[in-house]
């Protein structure tokens, strides 16, 4: 479910949007006092306590774009919005047309798929016919899962 905050923010940037953005599927803002523990930290605790204004940060396609906070003026937003968005796409980090960025997104999903076949395949390959062998190719078995755990933990999101 959306934050009112992101509610927000999507309506804005969709009075400037055409329809081939697709501006709700791809937005992200995040409160600092999501992203952060605020028991741990004086800012987030100003913020959770009402005593600093709240902080906020927007992703487009999981990329940063820019951070706000409730005390900006619209006009401040979008002008960091546009500019952190244009530097993205000047950087090929994102493409706007979302047909192109969902053909982009699954290049790079086949492309992983075929990199952890390969990586599959390399192990598979490996002799196993001494006991040896066999305990050596179980181990690499074992630290390719645990490399493959590790790298997917760090790379979840949070769901809205």
């Amino acid at each position: 479910m959306l934050s009112t905050v992101e509610q927000i923010v999507i309506k804005i940037l969709e009075k400037h949007c055409d329809n081939t953005i697709d501006i709700k599927r791809r937005i992200r803002v995040i409160s600092d006092l999501y992203k952060y523990k605020w028991k741990e930290d004086i800012a987030i605790w100003g913020q959770k306590r009402g005593k600093v204004v709240k902080y906020y940060t927007v992703y487009f396609d999981d990329e940063f774009v820019c951070g706000f906070d409730e005390a900006d003026k619209q006009e401040v937003f979008l002008l960091a919005f546009w500019k952190g968005l244009k530097d993205l796409v000047k950087d090929n980090k994102v493409i706007l047309n979302k047909y192109r960025a969902d053909q982009r997104r699954e290049e790079e999903r086949l492309a992983k798929e075929a990199k952890k076949q390969a990586e599959l395949d390399r192990i598979n390959k490996l002799p196993d016919q001494t006991p040896t062998e066999k305990l050596a190719k179980e181990a690499v078995k074992r630290v390719s899962r645990s490399k493959k755990k590790h790298t997917s933990a760090s790379a979840t999101r949070p769901n809205h």
